[in-house]
């Protein structure tokens, strides 16, 4: 059953080569490890194991390994279109053929439904009997960051997180946002509440307390908000810098995405970028 999955699996993209792609780069929510967990083509449905594959999305191509064979796909993607659009194509191929394709994401899973060159794009995620088509499905591979053991941070490490982030501690009032390269129009509210190892973010329905980790040695320092929902581990991975008393915040707006590397947003990247002021202790009332 492996083998033939294999098979087939690289069959179905190694027709849908091309010389070339436009230059549609790839978004940033596409980007990062994936593993694939289902291969749909008439009708059929086959399971594929976590441990037999892995997907890595860049910003241009799609480098994917089932088993022991492996591939590489450029990639041309369209995320303003309903549903958005995707091309792959094999970058060692001369042929000038594509396969034009539809994506979405909910939540942690990714769907891609191509169409056999020459074919139209598919209209919507089906893999029917006489349908030109086949789907992928994957799951995000989520890395826990090497200093994340578990929800609530054992001893140990709250000592080293207490120590190296006095800095962090008290109220911090939030002055503006930033999310997918536009500034929330208006005056926003909020403030997040930092003591010990505990994080609580007011502004919101109610407050939501998080578990906190930084570490401060690696440029820029990171910070993860971790709490736990529906029995699932959520992890807001985020980068931070502090001028003044001045916090600057970057992290995807939901959780379990990769960590940003830089303090900026772009459209449709999904960050959200906060700037928040400390509070002296007359303004908290303490």
């Amino acid at each position: 059953m492996r083998e033939a999955l294999q098979t087939s699996l690289f069959f179905l993209l190694a027709i849908s080569t091309a010389h070339h792609c436009c230059d549609g780069a790839v978004p940033r929510s596409l980007q990062g490890k994936w593993v694939l967990i289902e291969v749909h083509q008439q009708d059929q449905i086959v399971k594929v194991s976590d441990e037999s594959s892995e997907c890595t999305i860049t910003k241009d191509e799609l480098i994917l390994r089932v088993g022991t064979l492996g591939q590489n796909y450029q990639l041309h993607v369209d995320p303003s279109t309903t549903p958005p659009q995707i091309n792959s194509a094999l970058k060692t191929d001369n042929r000038n053929q594509v396969s034009p394709g539809i994506y979405n994401i909910v939540g942690n899973q990714l769907r891609i439904c191509f169409a056999v060159p020459g074919r139209k794009r598919p209209q919507g995620f089906s893999a029917h009997i006489g349908e030109p088509h086949f789907m992928w499905v994957f799951k995000r591979h989520i890395d826990k960051p090497p200093f994340t053991k578990n929800t609530d941070l054992i001893p140990a490490q709250s000592e080293r997180l207490n120590a190296a982030s006095d800095h962090l501690q008290g109220t911090w009032e939030i002055v503006s946002m930033e999310w997918d390269g536009r500034i929330f129009p208006g005056k926003v509210s909020g403030k997040i509440v930092i003591h010990g190892d505990k994080a609580t973010s007011f502004g919101g329905e109610k407050p939501v307390t998080y578990s906190l980790e930084i570490d401060p040695n690696v440029s820029p320092p990171q910070l993860n908000l971790l709490m736990t929902a529906d029995n699932e581990l959520q992890i807001k991975q985020c980068i931070y810098k502090i001028e003044g008393d001045t916090l600057s915040l970057c992290h995807h707006f939901k959780s379990n995405q990769a960590r940003p590397e830089e303090f900026q947003t772009r459209a449709s990247d999904g960050l959200l970028l906060t700037r928040l002021k400390k509070q002296s202790i007359q303004q908290t009332g303490n």
